[in-house]
């Protein structure tokens, strides 16, 4: 906002757009419900402080940088929803579609280039289902939830191996859990990866287990992209993208028994596993190929740099 009152007394010619993904508020209070007595006490306590701090300084600061705004850009209906009810009704909010990065950089989704993952090789040499989720460990994300089906889909007498991509906050704490359930054999943490797309591609389903998105999620577009079966929570921006029963199964959040039985169903329905998939990589090339992206950003700039904008 600076930046934009300084050109403007040069004489410059300036807009600003702001594209919004969530609310401090609901982020933080997404937080708070994801933290649980599996939790450190003292994570817990700074959760909470975090949310606090939202609702008296960061509510305020996103409240002006959004009336100082020329234009804002959701991606989701739900955070058009999110910003008039924190923000009141009469903003105006315009939808630009997204994509991930990996759409520029593998847009083919072919796995033919891609080595296996060393922590992959175990699961494909026995020839086990493969479970992958790409998650910060943030409370918001719900692994503590996939953990806890993981141990009653084994329980169940389902052979599986799960690959827990990437690193976060929680990480040692999920770590513990693992090993309290006596899952270490079958579910392993990577921590932060390079490449998480070649882990996607090598997996039998992907699992997004959030308690909360505001928006939807970058690691969901990338598995649309490999063309894999999806297993996601039933909230936020998540249901714009894909259809329970088309090219996903929803599952109601945080509840460690659907998110089992979704699991067990896809392992045991191959018919299923091949119609997600295929839906899955057309979803993909029908709302977030680069194309279409592209195009979409440069009708927003074309549209908002004009001389009548």
């Amino acid at each position: 906002m600076a930046i934009k009152r300084r050109l403007r007394r040069d004489g410059r010619k300036v807009r600003l757009l702001v594209n919004l993904y969530t609310t401090f508020v609901h982020e933080l209070e997404g937080k708070v419900r994801g933290i649980n007595r599996s939790h450190k006490l003292l994570r817990r306590i700074q959760q909470y402080v975090e949310y606090l701090w939202a609702l008296a300084v960061m509510n305020r600061y996103e409240r002006s940088l959004i009336e100082a705004s020329d234009r804002i850009f959701v991606n989701y209906s739900s955070v058009r929803r999110l910003v008039h009810q924190a923000h009141g009704e009469k903003i105006n909010i315009d939808y630009l579609p997204y994509t991930s990065e990996k759409a520029f950089l593998n847009e083919s989704g072919a796995a033919d280039d891609l080595a296996v993952p060393a922590e992959l090789e175990k699961a494909k040499a026995n020839g086990l289902p493969l479970i992958v989720t790409v998650s910060r460990h943030d409370p918001r994300k719900g692994l503590d939830v996939l953990i806890v089906a993981l141990a009653q889909l084994r329980d169940a007498g389902i052979p599986f191996y799960a690959c827990l991509t990437s690193g976060g906050q929680l990480f040692d704490s999920h770590a513990r859990l693992i090993s309290e359930l006596k899952l270490d054999s079958q579910v392993i943490l990577t921590g932060w990866v390079d490449d998480t797309f070649s882990y996607l591609r090598h997996a039998d389903v992907f699992v997004l287990p959030s308690l909360e998105e505001g928006s939807g999620s970058v690691s969901l577009i990338e598995a649309l992209q490999a063309g894999i079966p999806i297993i996601a929570s039933n909230i936020d921006g998540i249901p714009e993208d894909v259809t329970d029963g088309v090219d996903a199964l929803l599952v109601k959040p945080g509840e460690p028994d659907a998110l089992k039985d979704a699991i067990k169903r896809l392992i045991e329905d191959e018919s299923l596993r091949k119609t997600l998939s295929v839906n899955a990589r057309r979803k993909y090339e029908m709302k977030f190929s680069p194309d279409i992206f592209t195009q979409a950003l440069r009708d927003a700039y074309e549209h908002n740099y004009s001389e009548k904008a």
